[in-house]
């Protein structure tokens, strides 16, 4: 749905549901605030059954969750990366590694593997630490820690 804000009606809010088989959310997209007024990506992009990358903020409440959009990215254009760490890192060395994410910084998912008395874990980074894959960053990382991290690059589609 799309509705005008009450104090500009020429602005428009707009909003839906994210689904899945076990729950739903509603999201909600300050449309003028996140988008050029000559490009309409919500359109394109938010339409059932179609796959998106949408990042943003979650408000909970008793009665309710509401998702607050700040980015969309079609799936089609998106890669995964994950970082396995093959030996432990010292504190310096993830500062360092921290650093170089924002240095690549995109909008392509970052999760991190590591093992934990022989078992593996996966987290899923914040986006403020996603990269754009696309470019050297696989191969510069991987040189730069070589027998530590090893990174994978996939796409999402």
């Amino acid at each position: 749905r799309q509705i005008p804000y009450k104090k500009h009606p020429e602005k428009f809010l707009k909003v839906g549901v994210i689904e899945d088989l076990t729950s739903n959310i509603e999201f909600k997209i300050f449309y003028q605030d996140l988008f050029p007024k000559d490009k309409d990506p919500v359109n394109e992009y938010i339409t059932s059954g179609r796959k998106v990358i949408m990042t943003g903020t979650v408000e909970k409440t008793d009665e309710r969750t509401d998702f607050t959009v700040t980015s969309i990215t079609p799936i089609e254009n998106s890669n995964i990366v994950t970082l396995s760490f093959l030996k432990d890192f010292s504190f310096e060395q993830m500062v360092e590694l921290k650093d170089d994410l924002v240095k690549y910084k995109g909008g392509d998912p970052v999760v991190l593997k590591m093992k934990n008395n022989n078992e593996d874990i996966q987290l899923l980074s914040s986006s403020v630490f996603w990269v754009d894959a696309k470019n050297d960053f696989a191969h510069t990382i991987e040189n730069k820690y070589k027998d530590k991290l090893e990174v994978e690059v996939k796409s999402l589609t």
